[in-house]
């Protein structure tokens, strides 16, 4: 803990590298130690990006089609989780630290349904 606290004093703040923001590959898994990050990043993607997505629908629903595809033709001012970005950041961070912990580790289990309670096809 002490050691992490150190770390982060000299590296500083995490950063994302610039263009369009990526949630990671874990998310929304909320691993003990990372309460308050995630807390603050579902906050501010159920608010703040909610409402620029909604906004951008409203404006041109092209747009919100190829953003959801794959968002390379939109530009970083556009992008519905810019007010997150240093939220994710953090949120990255933490993940990367603690996902991979013993006490976390029933997070990453993958578990079986069985056949009957599966969606059944039509």
């Amino acid at each position: 803990m002490v050691f992490n606290a150190v770390r982060d004093y000299f590296a500083g703040p995490p950063v994302l590298p610039p263009g369009k923001i990526k949630l990671p590959k874990h998310f929304p898994l909320v691993p003990v130690g990372c309460e308050k990050h995630s807390d603050l990043l579902f906050t501010c993607i159920g608010s703040q990006a909610t409402e620029r997505l909604r906004d951008m629908e409203k404006g041109d629903p092209d747009k919100v089609a190829n953003y959801m595809k794959d968002g390379t033709d939109i530009a970083s001012d556009d992008d519905p989780l810019e007010p997150c970005r240093q939220l994710v950041a953090n949120y990255n961070r933490c993940l990367e630290r603690n996902i991979y912990r013993r006490n976390n580790e029933r997070l990453l289990e993958s578990y079986r349904v069985h056949e009957e309670y599966r969606y059944q096809k039509k």
